[in-house]
């Protein structure tokens, strides 16, 4: 038997009087057209798919000691493949460390880092930096980092994907949207993607299969791009309840009003 899992995200409050002041109403978060979205949401699972794998190659590649000083990566287009450049030193001056080459279908080969990181690479460091600082709600101890270029624009977009150990656990709310300017000094939009903090148990009860997610967003009348990622990273379709009361269904890359 297959399950279909719920998660509605509900907001309670207490009656208002006339002594408590409201709410300020949350600034509207940046939207994209559907495509944009999905073209967003597959870019995001790609690059996560190589700093993932990249990471586990350079950790079977080179002792934890060796490691100490490590700050973070990012994963840029070279010559036909894609490398994942890590740094250490300070995340506003990152030093290449080592560099995680991907060419077609062969292996990852883990080298030293050699090539100076150019004054782009600096650019997405920082704009790393400046995303990771502007997390002011945080639903996880953990977050993960995703950074591409604005496709409006000729700044960049970072997202800092809450993430989680647990097994058999989707977290769908606390992800942040930054835009940044092109240098990365500067966050011009701090978006954040839900209203509070949402994790799904994939575990299906009575020993059934999970066959989708299903949850409602409150941020946009279009479903944001992480659901696309994260439908692609748990291969799983994801229904989206917006606040216009349209269902959309997610399935992979593909993202659709639901009939």
């Amino acid at each position: 038997m297959k399950t279909l899992l719920v998660a509605l995200c509900v907001t309670t409050g207490l009656l208002a009087t006339p002594a408590l002041a409201q709410p300020a109403e949350p600034r509207p978060i940046r939207s994209f057209e559907v495509e944009t979205v999905e073209a967003l949401g597959r870019a995001m699972y790609r690059r996560d798919q190589f700093a993932w794998h990249g990471t586990d190659a350079l950790r079977q590649a080179v002792s934890e000691e060796q490691l100490a000083g490590m700050i973070g990566w990012i994963v840029v287009e070279r010559d036909g493949g894609h490398v994942v450049r890590f740094g250490r030193g300070s995340p506003a001056a990152p030093e290449p460390f080592y560099d995680v080459v991907f060419r077609g279908d062969d292996a990852p080969v883990v080298v030293e880092a050699t090539q100076p990181f150019s004054e782009t690479e600096l650019a997405m460091f920082r704009a790393v930096a400046m995303a990771r600082a502007g997390v002011t709600q945080p639903c996880s101890d953990r977050y993960n980092s995703l950074i591409l270029a604005d496709p409006d624009g000729d700044g960049w977009l970072v997202w800092m994907m809450a993430a989680t150990t647990r097994q058999n656990v989707v977290v769908t709310g606390g992800h942040y949207r930054f835009s940044v300017s092109p240098d990365g000094r500067t966050i011009e939009q701090a978006d954040r993607l839900s209203r509070g903090c949402v994790t799904l148990d994939m575990q299906a009860g009575g020993g059934g299969q999970t066959a989708a997610l299903m949850m409602t967003q409150v941020v946009s009348d279009v479903p944001v791009e992480t659901f696309v990622f994260l439908a692609l990273q748990h291969g799983l379709p994801f229904y989206v309840v917006t606040p216009n009361r349209q269902t959309w269904e997610i399935e992979g890359d593909d993202m659709r009003l639901f009939q």
